[in-house]
């Protein structure tokens, strides 16, 4: 009403080669479109630079079908893809949270390489955030609904062929009967002539040459007769066949044309009953997720607060080394798992004390089914931070169970990440070590500094006294030589 445009494809054109597809938009879910491309025609006509635009948005109405035919910038192959017209707002929502998911992803990086795990805990929290939005405002079902409705429409076209072809059929054989039929009128007319015109000269003969001839005329003329009326009867037949058989392809046009319709009926209304649609489709995705999450093999990274100062414990790398073995061995005993399971990424200071950030993988004992003895890492972590709040758990018991304070669940980690993270981490710690170093060094000369400023000021004090000393025997001697004179 306001001449906005409601609906949006997704593609970005330049006279007539395509840009770039809007990232979220359904032709960039089709990924059947690149840029490019060249775009030939929408929905069977041809289209030329300013005229595409207006092509594509067409009648504008949400659940719509497009046909774009498009040929392929490196094989020149011609495709035409089918996309369904969708709420520029959702497009516009989409396209917004992709955008904030490839910035949370690069900052993500930058923070697992800067050592700063709280700003990477919070960018990991945005994207699981954005993930989950941009699975409510999920295209896909609207995707796999246009292209039913381009299926049927297919069906329906060649149901429509097929009927023509038959009634082009039906027709061929009516015109076949019909020509037939003069054809055995002449033949009749030209019998009856002959018949006329030699009955004079049968007159003439004997009567005995008159009847065999008359009879052997009446016996062709039946055959004849006879014949034409098998010919007719195999056409009537074929034609009553040919009949059905419009008769039933007019009934699958029928059905067909049914069936597109109900189909762009709830196309059309789609948008309508999105929102429920939505709903069961965040639901089921939700339902598959917590499946996937449960099968998948990415480990889960767990954060484990220890009540030890970061000062004394992590500069020394024996004391640390001993930290990391004794931490794995205690939450490997208590999960019951292979020490090798946990593995520690990273640590890092937290109020001046330490908190570990832990690597916990699936574990399969052997043996074991996927249905009975897999023990997912989710299930691992999430295991691990019941002990870790439980004061009467078994990780409590062990040598630093007492030591522990809390735990955080970060979520899924990939092998990559977790490497990238722990090679930051050891990074830090080369570079903590040679400051350390420096300071060491730092502090021997001080030491040394001040070795010699106190000999020097031993000195000054010895040459001072001295000099002291000097002095009173120098008055000692004037005051006697004043005495004596």
């Amino acid at each position: 009403s306001d001449g906005q445009p409601r609906t949006a494809l997704g593609i970005v054109v330049v006279n007539n080669t395509v840009e770039m597809t809007v990232p979220g938009s359904p032709a960039e879910v089709c990924g059947l479109i690149n840029s490019g491309d060249e775009i030939l025609a929408v929905d069977g006509k041809a289209v030329h630079g300013s005229t595409i635009m207006t092509a594509l948005r067409g009648d504008d109405l949400i659940g719509g079908v497009v046909s774009v035919m498009l040929r392929k910038q490196l094989s020149r192959e011609v495709l035409e893809v089918h996309l369904p017209r969708s709420d520029i707002v959702v497009v516009q929502q989409r396209q917004s949270i992709m955008e904030d998911l490839v910035l949370f992803s690069a900052q993500a990086v930058q923070a697992a390489e800067s050592h700063q795990p709280s700003v990477l805990s919070d960018r990991l929290d945005k994207i699981l955030a954005g993930m989950k939005a941009l699975e409510q405002l999920d295209i896909t079902v609207q995707y796999k609904l246009c292209m039913q409705v381009m299926e049927l429409r297919k069906g329906f076209n060649i149901g429509i062929q097929k009927a023509w072809q038959a009634v082009k059929q039906v027709d061929d054989v009516h015109q076949q009967a019909h020509a037939l039929q003069e054809h055995t009128e002449e033949a009749l007319r030209e019998q009856l002539s002959r018949r006329d015109g030699h009955s004079a000269l049968e007159n003439g003969h004997t009567n005995a040459h008159g009847m065999a001839q008359a009879a052997a005329n009446t016996s062709k003329m039946h055959a004849q007769v006879q014949s034409l009326g098998r010919e007719t009867s195999r056409l009537q037949n074929e034609v009553s066949a040919k009949g059905m058989l419009l008769a039933e392809a007019k009934h699958d046009a029928q059905r067909l044309r049914e069936a597109l319709l109900h189909a762009e009926e709830r196309a059309i209304v789609f948008e309508e009953g999105q929102k429920s649609m939505r709903n069961t489709v965040i639901e089921l995705e939700e339902q598959l997720a917590d499946a996937v999450s449960e099968m998948i093999e990415f480990p889960f990274a767990v954060g484990v607060g220890i009540n030890m100062q970061w000062d004394t414990t992590m500069r020394d790398a024996t004391t640390r080394s001993n930290l990391d073995a004794q931490l794995r061995q205690d939450i490997s005993g208590a999960l019951r798992i292979p020490k090798n399971a946990v593995s520690t990424v990273c640590f890092h200071r937290d109020q001046g004390h330490i908190t570990a950030v832990l690597k916990v993988c699936s574990v399969m004992p052997s043996g074991g089914t996927v249905q009975s003895g897999l023990r997912t890492a989710k299930a691992l972590a999430t295991e691990l931070l019941g002990q870790v709040a439980d004061v009467d758990s078994s990780l409590r018991d062990s040598p630093l169970g007492a030591l522990l304070t809390h735990s955080v669940l970060h979520g899924p980690i990939s092998e990559m990440t977790a490497t990238a993270i722990r090679n930051s981490w050891l990074d830090a710690q080369k570079d903590d070590g040679w400051v350390q170093d420096d300071m060491v060094r730092m502090r021997e000369e001080l030491k040394r500094a001040e070795a010699r400023a106190d000999k020097a000021s031993e000195a000054r004090q010895s040459e001072t006294e001295h000099l002291r000393l000097e002095n009173l025997a120098l008055e000692f001697a004037a005051s006697q030589a004043t005495k004596e004179g």
